[in-house]
């Protein structure tokens, strides 16, 4: 026989291991039947997961699985469509589910000395090749600045530093009526999931994340600050999550409309980095006030730290972050803000290499809700039996009270072993522009040895 065949065969056997093993230990099966995704008729619903799960690992996408498997197809595709488009399946209960359990197994693993942060940032859904996907709309695209057909996918996740854990997301379509292209269907059950995630879609994403933080928050979901880039930096939602005791990291923009308390003076942030920069001495990288920052609504002043730093990428411009508790310093402030690229990754990952909008090109907003899960899931999956395979503390009681903290770059698998070295390439440069991060990326995944690129991303 064929060495490569035999190869393939060993990789196939290990991956089908991996995939029954994640599913078992997160209880899966269950979780399923917990949120009301279960069998209507024909195959069960757990086996229809499963195979879809599995297929990017295998290097399969749903056509060549036909192919292949022909006497199975008429049922398979029924049973695989009714379990995507079902409005009645609550998909959102499903990962937080899975998501949640798995974030207090790892923060278990986490030294109390490593700050667990929530991470939010909102990622354009590409679907400019559709014409009647339900809800289908023009949503701008930060990476380019225009506005494309698709949806915006705003998510949180959750980051000690090692392993990026996505717990929820929304898949929002415009919020103005005209932009618009496909009306939502009629769904008659008004409590149902399908219902209540139409409504969600042309919601507002500071209200929508301000649920999904709270809920994190109810289910005790260990985290010290919630990270966010300058898109969600206003004093409207600072101030909601003050009022929540969420204290919030953010890089901000140089907007004269929001205004500052200084030594008594109200100034926008040019002005309040024009009243510092004299004490700005040579040879330092960043220079940081305690101010008061203004909430036009009823006039309160939220206590914040600034810090102000120089641009590497334009060595003329500055940035600043925000961040509302004092007690950090200018340098735990950089770094644990540094944590915030964990999202840039994953969504970087989820969309080159683990299929999203490419898998399965639906029409219904339940079938793109029910991939999405999925694909979350499957970088879940990675991102646990990485940790799970590195870390000591995973092995038993025995270890934990002995085990030295795990690394945060030492890694084994093909997705950590990128983690390792973007964090190497970004530790000097934490403020890069997202197209440069990823030529980095495709650069990073070139480098990687065949049968670790293969094994995990074989396409």
């Amino acid at each position: 026989m064929n060495n490569t065949v035999i190869e393939n065969q060993i990789l196939e056997n290990s991956t089908t291991t991996r995939i029954d093993k994640f599913m078992k230990e997160n209880s899966i099966y269950r979780n399923l039947q917990k949120s009301g995704i279960i069998k209507v008729r024909g195959i069960p619903v757990f086996r229809i997961l499963t195979l879809i799960f599995s297929l990017v690992f295998y290097g399969k996408n749903w056509y060549q699985f036909k192919k292949v498997n022909r006497e199975d197809t008429a049922e398979g595709k029924d049973a695989v469509y009714r379990l995507l488009n079902e409005p009645r399946f609550n998909w959102e209960k499903f990962l937080s589910l899975v998501t949640f359990s798995i974030v207090k197994k790892i923060s278990r693993l986490t030294s109390d000395l490593r700050e667990k942060v929530l991470i939010v940032d909102d990622s354009f859904f590409d679907r400019s090749k559709s014409k009647n996907v339900e809800l289908l709309s023009r949503v701008h695209d930060h990476t380019d600045n225009k506005y494309k057909k698709g949806f915006s996918l705003l998510t949180l996740g959750w980051s000690d530093g090692f392993s990026f854990i996505p717990i929820s997301f929304r898949l929002l379509s415009s919020r103005k009526e005209e932009k618009i292209l496909v009306k939502p269907k009629d769904i008659e059950e008004k409590d149902s999931p399908g219902y209540l995630r139409r409504i969600n879609a042309t919601r507002s994403k500071v209200e929508l994340l301000m649920e999904m933080v709270l809920e994190a928050k109810d289910k005790h979901l260990e985290f010290k600050y919630l990270l966010f880039d300058s898109w969600f930096a206003f004093p409207k939602t600072i101030a909601s999550f003050v009022r929540e005791e969420v204290n919030i990291i953010a890089m901000l923009k140089k907007m004269p409309n929001i205004r500052y308390r200084y030594n008594d003076r109200t100034v926008n942030l040019k002005e309040l980095f024009s009243m510092i920069k004299t004490s700005w001495k040579k040879g330092m990288d960043s220079y940081s006030v305690s101010a008061e920052l203004l909430e036009k609504k009823d006039g309160n002043l939220i206590p914040v730290k600034i810090l102000f730093l120089k641009n590497r990428n334009k060595k003329s411009d500055w940035i600043s972050l925000i961040c509302t508790d004092d007690k950090l310093s200018d340098e735990e402030i950089i770094r644990i803000y540094g944590k915030r690229w964990d999202i840039e990754v994953f969504f970087k990952m989820i969309k080159s290499y683990l299929k999203l909008a490419k898998e399965f090109q639906g029409r219904t907003y339940d079938m793109l809700i029910a991939h999405t899960t999925i694909v979350f899931l499957r970088y879940i999956m990675i991102c646990d039996s990485s940790r799970m395979s590195t870390d000591e503390k995973s092995f038993g009681d025995l270890f934990f009270e002995y085990g030295d903290e795990v690394k945060d770059i030492t890694l084994v698998q093909a997705l950590v072993l990128l983690f390792r070295q973007i964090k190497i390439i970004m530790e000097n440069q934490l403020f890069l522009a997202e197209d440069y991060i990823n030529r980095i990326l495709d650069k990073l995944m070139e480098s990687l040895p065949d049968s670790l690129r293969g094994f995990i991303w074989q396409n």
